[in-house]
């Protein structure tokens, strides 16, 4: 088979990536050419990833050949490649790039005429620098040791979603502190998080959750390896914090009304009936739109709905898993999804998948834009009505699955139900 993508070569039956090095940069990599094995004999993979690797290898040939200054992230991404390319072998690693450097310093000696052995910074690149740590100390524990120990600690390590928020929110600090030794991650490096999040427009809610996710892995870096010293994430300030927080959208008894007559008219329309069901309960989209056939008990003495783990989506809190009663509309646009086509358990089964409640929040959102709402205003909107009627903030929390202590210790499970039925009788919409 004849190949003729740019870097792409076919050895035997496996496509293999292949790279000339630019003559001026020889020094760096110590070789013609970057060679190594894609691992695959498929052709549309291989030409995706051979695409991938010149694009790393064309930039960072520009930021070598420019003097740009790299940003920590790309130091150590090129200080990995490059280790890599010598195969991981400090020797070889300091025979052809680190020697040849450090011989130029050969004879130096300070004003006393003492011999001075330079650093690493003053004789190597940075990324090689840091290839020729990574080389020389393998063992040391860095941030990136870190983020694979927190997944093989917590309970949802293996679940993909929340491997990709977390690393997202950890690479925002390695992006700006480079994957340093865990030991050297100081408070100068957790408020430099802070600064660069305001500087980019963020809001101080999103900073917040940014820095919790982040303090989650040192705090359980700081307990699995028992060190002693404080974690720089803890107590952390955020100027303002709250204040940029916007004032919540609550609808009133009429707007609710002309909301309920329209959308129960639309009754094979998913979206529609999970703002029903929001609405009528003040739950959260994913809560609702996770929801499966077997979670809904119409039969039972008080209907009622059971909010609870699904193999497709996770809850927010421990008092997130919580049952709660069908009234009114509630109960009828239950039944209006019950008879929606379905292949699975899932209730709504286009959302039964995982980020199926983004993809439900937005189409939510979408169906409530005539009213000027989105789906979370109703959370805050149920709060209010209850409020308004008296009900108390422990029954309250309880219909709404808020963190409010062990609801569940203090009504009976046949209680609870009766409890919020009452109450949500007394603010239910009548169309």
């Amino acid at each position: 088979m004849s190949v003729k993508i740019q870097n792409l070569r076919l050895r035997g039956t496996i496509f293999q990536f292949n790279l000339r090095v630019p003559q001026h940069l020889l020094g760096n990599y110590g070789k013609q050419f970057i060679r190594f094995s894609l691992g695959t004999n498929d052709l549309a993979v291989a030409t995706r990833m051979v695409e991938q690797a010149t694009r790393k290898y064309q930039s960072e040939f520009k930021v070598l050949t420019e003097g740009t200054k790299l940003t920590p992230e790309s130091v150590a991404t090129a200080g990995r490649m490059l280790a890599e390319q010598y195969k991981n072998d400090a020797e070889v690693f300091d025979l052809v790039v680190a020697h040849p450097a450090l011989m130029k310093y050969v004879g130096r000696t300070d004003d006393l005429g003492n011999s001075v052995e330079p650093c690493l910074s003053e004789y190597l690149q940075p990324h090689e620098a840091y290839a020729s740590q990574l080389l020389n100390a393998p063992d040391v524990f860095r941030l990136s040791n870190a983020l694979k120990l927190y997944f093989e600690t917590h309970q949802k390590g293996t679940e993909k979603l929340f491997i990709t928020k977390v690393s997202r929110d950890w690479k925002i600090l390695t992006d700006l502190v480079g994957d340093i030794e865990f030991s050297k991650l100081n408070r100068a490096h957790a408020r430099q998080v802070v600064d660069h999040l305001t500087h980019k427009g963020n809001k101080t809610g999103t900073i917040r959750r940014t820095l919790n996710a982040l303090r989650a892995v040192t705090r359980v870096t700081i307990t699995e390896l028992e060190l002693t010293r404080t974690d720089p994430f803890a107590s952390l300030t955020i100027t303002g914090e709250n204040k940029d927080k916007s004032s919540a959208t609550i609808a009133g008894p009429t707007q609710l009304v002309d909301i309920a007559k329209t959308l129960l008219a639309d009754v094979t329309s998913a979206p529609a009936l999970i703002s029903i069901l929001q609405m009528e309960l003040g739950t959260r989209v994913g809560e609702v739109s996770g929801l499966g056939v077997d979670d809904i008990f119409l039969n039972a003495e008080i209907p009622h709905v059971w909010f609870r783990e699904r193999p497709w989506r996770t809850l927010k809190t421990r008092e997130s898993v919580r049952k709660v009663p069908l009234i009114g509309i509630a109960l009828e646009a239950i039944k209006l999804a019950l008879k929606l086509p379905r292949n699975g358990l899932g209730l709504f089964e286009q959302y039964a998948k995982p980020r199926g409640n983004d993809a439900a929040s937005g189409a939510v959102n979408k169906r409530l834009q005539p009213w000027g709402l989105t789906s979370h205003d109703f959370r805050h909107t149920m709060k209010d009505r209850l409020r308004e009627v008296g009900c108390p903030k422990d029954i309250r929390d309880a219909i709404q699955g808020h963190t409010s202590g062990d609801v569940a210790d203090t009504y009976g499970e046949g209680h609870s139900l009766r409890t919020m039925q009452s109450w949500l009788n007394k603010v239910k919409t009548i169309v």
